[in-house]
């Protein structure tokens, strides 16, 4: 399940992290029109 940040007045940023405890970070960022469901 997903949440949103904040990252400034009126702009939020879907945010799903699907390995809380590993150390390494991937960013996966897709563009209009695809979902994070591209990349599954």
């Amino acid at each position: 399940m997903g949440y949103y940040i904040n990252v400034q007045k009126d702009v939020n940023i879907y945010v799903e992290d699907l390995n809380k405890e590993g150390k390494d970070t991937v960013v996966f960022l897709h563009g209009w029109p695809g979902s994070s469901k591209l990349f599954e």
